[in-house]
């Protein structure tokens, strides 16, 4: 069973070794993955060796004083030896740089093709965002992601 819901991880070498061997085996069998890196790892438990650990008692009592809300739902309850920190940027917005400006081009390109019934063109304009995308916030994916078909 998937526990779903894991946004931070710590991964060790031996770790992404084989979340890469993982990706890789989905590829050759000609299959694309467009999932957000949690629910990709979280279907693939099973084989991987993956500990969750408890708090400890000051980051406990983070975790309540401050909770994060942004990535943690009121039902939920957060664990693990994992925070951001309150300096950082949540990255769940896209640098304004010039990869964030070729994605909303594309992205105005595929809904303009979409909207005057041009599929192949509208697929091939998400197609090459997809391509192009590295550092691209999975948030902001999501909308090119909806409208590629």
């Amino acid at each position: 069973q998937a526990l779903l819901g894991f946004w931070a991880y710590v991964v060790t070498p031996k770790g992404a070794e084989k979340l890469l061997h993982l990706a890789s085996r989905m590829r050759r069998r000609d299959k694309r993955s467009f999932q957000p890196v949690d629910l990709f790892v979280a279907h693939r438990l099973n084989k991987l060796e993956v500990f969750t650990f408890e708090p400890t008692p000051e980051l406990a009592h983070e975790f309540k004083e401050r909770p994060d809300q942004h990535h943690v739902l009121s039902t939920m309850r957060q664990v693990g030896i994992v925070t951001l920190s309150n300096k950082t940027k949540s990255l769940n917005v896209p640098e304004e740089d010039a990869e964030a400006a070729e994605m909303q081009r594309l992205l105005d390109k595929t809904v303009k093709y979409g909207n005057s019934q041009k599929f192949e063109k509208s697929w091939k304009a998400a197609w090459q965002a997809l391509r192009k995308m590295r550092r691209y916030s999975c948030w902001s994916a999501a909308t090119m992601l909806q409208n590629t078909g």
